[in-house]
């Protein structure tokens, strides 16, 4: 089941998204139910936060198309910045988001060292990753560089299964 954890800047604690009405999306059908339910929440998120400005590092791991996660947060008036350490994905989803009518709404960016992010701190209103974490040599490092970047909220999405039967 999705589980959104939020890391509160004003109470500086990890706790569960509580205005976000939880639903077992989990149909086992696979990225189409996980686009809408990501999809909710982010809807969930920008309407309480007021999101302007959106970090998804890194943005390659588990997805469909390589770079889009964060379409969504874009359509809603976000102005996002994606960032990755391979340079072949940061290609792919370059060529990806100019397929789409969001110009200049999305700044893809490669960059090799995610231990040490390029922003100053407090740069994004919402800095999340998508099931993406497991391809990162140093994560501790990128979950404190995450940390220290947000202004409002930071987000990390998991799956706790990839489907009722897993054990």
């Amino acid at each position: 089941m999705f589980k959104p954890l939020i890391y509160s800047m004003n109470s500086k604690t990890l706790e569960a998204f509580t205005t976000y009405e939880e639903r077992d999306f989990d149909e086992g059908l696979g990225t189409v139910y996980e686009r809408f339910m990501l999809n909710s929440f982010f809807d969930s998120l920008v309407y309480s936060y007021q999101l302007k400005k959106v970090l998804e590092v890194p943005f390659y791991g588990m997805t469909g198309l390589t770079g889009i996660n964060s379409v969504h947060l874009v359509e809603r008036g976000c102005k996002l910045t994606i960032v990755d350490s391979k340079k072949e994905k940061v290609n792919e989803a370059v060529e990806l988001w100019k397929g789409l009518p969001y110009e200049g709404r999305c700044e893809v960016v490669y960059h090799e060292d995610l231990s040490r992010l390029p922003f100053e701190d407090k740069s994004f209103d919402l800095v999340w990753d998508f099931a993406a974490l497991w391809h990162v040599k140093e994560a501790e490092k990128l979950l404190c560089e995450m940390a220290s970047i947000i202004e409002i909220c930071s987000c990390f999405c998991s799956e706790q299964k990839a489907d009722r039967l897993s054990p």
